[in-house]
């Protein structure tokens, strides 16, 4: 028989230890009760009910013990879990140089990139202390260089776009002879034709003094010009390339050969067709213009605040040419082991840089905050961008021999085995000896330096990259002292397949989530009476009394379980807190309670012991009903509408300290602005403080959906907070829709539910149809890149290229098709206005929604301040039984009075009687609606200030109120609930704090107003806020400006003084208080190594001149030029003059 083992190990919580939770039950009934409860024996039934009790405490004492997977899980029965994904909340936008790196290298386009910082500016800038601003384009003795911006060197996964090297096959004598040709590469000055859409004309071999080919020092190099001639938009013009020539094969009798081959090859070059070598040249000019075209959009929709990336250049070839004598085995596969040779040497010269999978880096022991450190990446991690193993050249100035011998001998074993300390049968070895090894580099298909001994000297590592030319290398095999031959078609061949797929396992498709522990949904809310667990002959469990029970009996029965309900209650609603749980640490801005209830209906009998509830009444109808007298009462006793917005308020508080943020200060900011609009009624005592307790109750219901939008959009700000201009996608992802068909990608660009652009071409990778359709994006506003085209059945559709020419490529097309071109141009316009508007909305940056979100502005999208009254508000005429002129006004939800009514006059306006001439009358009736229509904006974006009343028997109306109760606003039509009334209110405030608050600001880096050429207006910044006339010596470097308005309106033109301002919206912008609070949260959210400059500046009076110097001129040209540098291919002279122009008013804002 085995021996029970006694358990004696104490639990580790109060309330899973039954026996302590007794003896503190015993004591505090001997403390309170010493002298009328004296019996503590277990027979006595208030010890039964504490021991029942005790028990229930360790039943929740389990669960909420439980792992909070499980609990989490469990809670997803009432609410989904809130929390950010650890991959979102570690991980961030670029902020480092390795970090932009990362992000280049994710390009689909892109092998490798480097970064340079610390350049010079575009144009030459001195310090003159003699001028204003001290800046001069030709005189100082101290260069101003720009901090900020950065140069960017590209390497293309197609290696023929970095290369200037092209392959001529020339047939002589029924022989065919490879030539190798050098060409300008694609920045250099006579390739710049090539940029455009073009058609050749002709190209010739010019005849030079020396004739059509000069030869060249090196054995069989020649130099020779071409001169081509093209028509480009109708004009004919012409441009002389050079070009290196070299024959790779061997010749036997070079002075016989030579001037065959040179024939044929002027024959080929001259020759216009598809094969043609020019032809090839411009098509791969073409080519990188394009790519370095849409990398530069792509890295500038990562640019950091006060950052630019000023100049994008593709990396340039250093040819590495080998040539070796290797002795090797009799079964050796040749072509294999050249092809390898080859392969580990270029890797070498040239390393791909891995993607690491999640699982790998898991696997390797890295932490979270490691992994994520940076930004996230479509193909996996690059968590070791610095570090590669191996032999390395890529940063190295100079190779030596000997790690180019140990390359070639590392692969010098069948069976893999190279580690020279073990015994090595020489038999088994593919080579047995290397001799005669000897590098070479060449540039432009010219030597500088040959058949290096020792050590190679690489040229300009940083713009020219080491590469290894096979067709420069000569490997000579020899066996037994015999040289044999191979099948170089079959090496290259076998090169490729290796290389294709080496890049293949370098871009990974992987996740990026963390994986979560996935817990068990368990019923922690299923709550059991503890009161069934008591002695049957109580009379209380589920059994409950015998038939035949006295009336008196079953009175105390009842008794004993009304006694006992409030601990019952109390341990129900216990198990009911734990499994809202989600709901408890919810962000989201649709929870009304912070306490939790749970109706103990599991209890028998229980409604017999329900006030409100009888006999008369369905149960089952009853307990359905989740607003019922019995769940409103137990609900009302935990937590009253104060309460529940106190501790909301306190728990979305602390969820934002999470995440290392606050909104205490704009909490007592707007406390203050609202008791500050109370006291200016000037109210009696008694009506003062309701007043006031409304106000307060109001606010901080608000402050509730503020914090909740707030919290919902941190991680997304927090990742993004350095970033300048957004990518659109990061605001807007639901655009893009990414499928999966024929084994491949396809993208489409959505507008609400219809698709208005659609990809053309399938991607193996989803990454690179997100990306690609990241640049539609970006190159969909601008309307001079789409093209209508016809389709089958006499139907049109657009397709949208990435230039203005017709061979430029086509990445979209509309899925949509039209009947006539008009119709599909139509169509363009409308397209071209929708992402032009998404553009412009989501270029503003996560600190500018930072600073709004903790200023009470608007937070979700770059905005026009001023805003016309008549773009949303319609001024109409009543029309009624009377001739009088009488108006009303009406606010609708869409431009030109489009869209639904929102919100309509209570009463209609119209001039005093004494007036009869119908034109003035007309005009006071309109200016006394425009009036109220200032009231309804003022008061109309706060929604304490609306109220809802029965409109009929099931339906509802609300009314806009001033702050004095007047009514001033009125629902269109009856709404159907409280709750779709509610929702019209928020879609009015949106729409009237959106649009006509006059709140907010506008953002310039002075970075991107830097000089581009040496007649552009130079800033003129005050060195600060004294009246000191001294500028800014480099008003450009980590400098942005925040424009605000004032509050006030006046003349520009006007010299006198004495004149006050005239107030305007925005209010709140004229207080003293709330200006130095908004100063303090843009130091607080501005980036220490940027100077923030404020200006408040005040708008034009109606009907007065125009000024550089007022916020209306200033917010047209911010607009303009906003435009030309967030849409692609604006011209630019139109760029300069749009520059300027905001250069201008910034300026005398400035100095005013």
């Amino acid at each position: 028989m085995e021996h029970i083992k006694n358990i004696s190990t104490k639990p580790a919580k109060t309330s899973l230890n039954y026996a302590e939770l007794r003896e503190v039950g015993l004591d505090l009934i001997q403390q309170y009760s010493k002298e009328t409860w004296t019996d503590h024996n277990v027979h006595d039934p208030g010890i039964s009910f504490l021991e029942a009790y005790c028990y229930a405490i360790t039943d929740i004492g389990f669960r909420i013990q439980l792992e909070m997977p499980d609990l989490l899980r469990s809670g997803e029965k009432y609410h989904a879990t809130d929390f950010v994904a650890i991959d979102k909340a570690l991980s961030c936008a670029p902020v480092t140089i390795d970090d932009l790196r990362k992000i280049l290298l994710d390009h689909y386009l892109i092998n490798d990139a480097w970064l340079k910082i610390n350049i010079k500016n575009e144009v030459l800038l001195f310090y003159d202390p003699l001028l204003t601003p001290p800046i001069s384009y030709s005189t100082g003795d101290e260069r101003i260089n720009i901090s900020g911006l950065y140069n960017v060197l590209l390497e293309f996964n197609n290696a023929e776009l970095n290369s200037n090297n092209y392959s001529l096959a020339v047939n002589v004598a029924s022989k065919t002879y490879s030539l190798d040709i050098a060409l300008p590469y694609w920045n250099d000055a006579e390739a710049k034709p090539f940029y455009n859409s073009i058609n050749l004309d002709s190209v010739i071999v010019l005849n030079t003094s020396s004739g059509l080919w000069h030869a060249l020092e090196e054995a069989n190099t020649y130099f020779g010009q071409l001169e081509v001639t093209y028509t480009e938009l109708s004009d004919t013009k012409n441009v002389v390339l050079w070009i290196l020539l070299r024959v790779i094969d061997d010749l036997t009798e070079p002075e016989l050969q030579l001037p065959d081959i040179l024939l044929q090859a002027t024959s080929a070059i001259e020759t216009l067709s598809d094969n043609n070598l020019v032809f090839e040249f411009s098509q791969r000019v073409f080519a990188v213009q394009s790519g370095v075209n849409s990398l530069r959009h792509y890295l500038s929709s990562w640019r950091n605040l006060t950052e630019y990336p000023a100049q994008l250049s593709v990396v340039k070839i250093q040819d590495i040419a080998i040539n070796a004598r290797i002795e090797i085995n009799n079964d050796t596969d040749i072509e294999s082991l050249l092809a390898t040779i080859f392969f580990v040497i270029d890797c070498s010269l040239s390393p791909p840089l891995k993607f690491d999978s999640l699982a790998e880096l898991l696997s390797d022991g890295y932490s979270a905050t490691t992994i994520y450190d940076g930004p996230n990446l479509k193909h996996g991690f690059l968590n070791n961008i610095n570090s590669q193993a191996g032999i390395n050249f890529s940063t190295k100035t100079e190779i030596f021999v000997s790690d180019i011998l140990r390359l070639i001998m590392s692969v010098r074993n069948q069976d893999g085995i190279t580690d020279i300390i073990k015994q090595e049968q020489i038999a088994s070895r593919s080579i047995i000896a290397v001799s005669d090894l000897t590098l070479s580099n060449y540039i432009n298909n010219r030597p500088l330096t040959k058949n290096a001994t020792d050590c190679l000297r690489l040229i300009e590592i940083e713009q020219y990259r080491p590469k290894l030319s096979i067709a420069k290398s000569n490997i000579i095999f020899v066996r037994d002292d015999i040289k044999v031959n191979y099948d170089f078609k079959r090496v290259e061949a076998i090169l490729t397949t290796l290389m294709l797929e080496k890049k293949s396992t370098n871009k990974i498709q992987t996740k990026a989530r963390w994986p979560i522990i996935d817990g068990a949904a368990l019923d922690v809310d299923d709550y059991y009476p503890y009161q069934n667990e008591l002695p049957i002959n109580y009379g209380v469990g589920e059994v409950g009394l015998p038939n035949n029970a006295s009336t008196e009996r079953r009175a105390q029965a009842l008794q004993t379980k009304a006694y006992l309900l409030l601990t019952e209650q109390l341990l129900s609603d216990a198990t009911a807190q734990l499994a809202n749980i989600n709901n408890f640490f919810s962000s989201s801005n649709d929870q009304n309670q912070t306490y939790f209830t749970h109706p103990v209906y599991a209890l028998a009998d229980i409604d017999k012991l329900l006030k409100r509830y009888t006999v008369e009444q369905n149960w089952v109808s009853f307990i359905s009903d989740p607003e019922n007298p019995y769940q409103a009462a137990i609900q009302l006793a935990l937590e009253d509408k104060n309460n529940f917005i106190d501790r909301r308020n306190r728990m979305l508080d602390h969820l934002l300290a999470r995440h290392g943020m606050q909104m205490m200060g704009w909490s007592q900011e707007f406390h203050r602005w609202g008791q500050q609009q109370v006291a200016n009624l000037g109210l009696a005592l008694n009506e003062f403080h309701k007043k006031s307790t409304f106000i307060r109750q109001a606010i901080n219901t608000q402050l509730i959906k503020t914090k909740s939008d707030f919290l919902d959009a941190i991680p997304e700000l927090n990742a993004n907070r350095l970033q300048a201009f957004a990518n659109p996608l990061v605001r807007h992802p639901k655009i893009v829709e990414v499928s999966y068909v024929d084994a491949a990608y396809q993208w489409q660009l959505r507008q609400d539910d219809s698709v208005v652009l659609q990809s053309v071409t399938s991607f193996d990778t989803q990454a690179a149809a997100i990306t690609t359709a990241e640049q539609v994006i970006i190159l969909s506003s601008q309307i001079l890149f789409y093209t209508v085209v016809s389709v089958s059945g006499g139907r049109f559709r657009y397709v949208l290229r990435d230039g203005v020419n017709p061979i430029d490529q086509i990445f979209a097309e509309s899925q949509r098709t039209w009947v006539s071109t008009s119709a599909a141009q139509n169509a363009i316009q409308e397209t071209v206005r929708y992402f032009l508007a998404l553009r412009l909305s989501s270029s503003l940056t996560a600190m500018e929604s930072l600073i709004a979100y903790q200023a009470g502005l608007y937070p979700h999208g770059r905005k026009k301040i001023i805003m016309d009254i008549d773009s949303y508000f319609e001024i109409y005429d009543e029309v009624d039984v009377d001739s009088n002129i009488e108006k009303r006004w009406r606010l609708w939800s869409e431009l030109s009075y489009s869209g639904s009514i929102l919100m309509s006059s209570v009463f209609h306006f119209t001039a005093p009687e004494d007036i009869v001439d119908p034109v003035e009358q007309n005009a006071v009736a309109t200016s006394l609606a425009r009036v109220a229509i200032d009231d309804v904006i003022r008061y109309g974006f706060n929604e304490w200030n609306y109220v809802i009343s029965p409109a009929g028997s099931e339906t509802f109306n609300f009314e806009l109120q001033s702050i004095k109760g007047e009514k001033i606003g009125l629902s269109n039509t009856p709404l159907l609930s409280v709750d779709i009334t509610q929702k019209a209110i928020a879609t009015v405030t949106d729409a009237i704090f959106k649009f006509y608050s006059g709140e907010g600001f506008h953002l310039v880096e002075h970075i991107l107003l830097r000089p581009q050429q040496d007649t552009d207006l130079l800033l003129s910044i005050p060195v600060n806020d004294s009246e000191s006339t001294l500028k800014q010596q480099d008003p450009y470097s980590h400098r942005m400006s925040f424009v605000f308005p004032s509050g006030y309106a006046r003349d520009f033109d006007s010299l006198d003084d004495s004149i006050e301002p005239t107030k305007i919206r925005p209010h709140r912008f004229r207080d003293r208080e709330f200006r130095q609070y908004l100063q303090r949260v843009i130091q607080q959210n501005c980036p220490a190594h940027i100077l923030p400059i404020i200006y408040w500046v005040d708008q034009e009076l109606t009907g007065t001149v125009s000024s550089n110097a007022s916020f209306n001129y200033f917010e047209e040209r911010y607009f303009e030029w906003l435009a030309s540098i967030l849409v692609p291919g604006t011209a630019v002279a139109t760029m300069t003059d749009r520059r300027n122009a905001l250069i201008a008013s910034l300026n005398e804002i400035a100095n005013a």
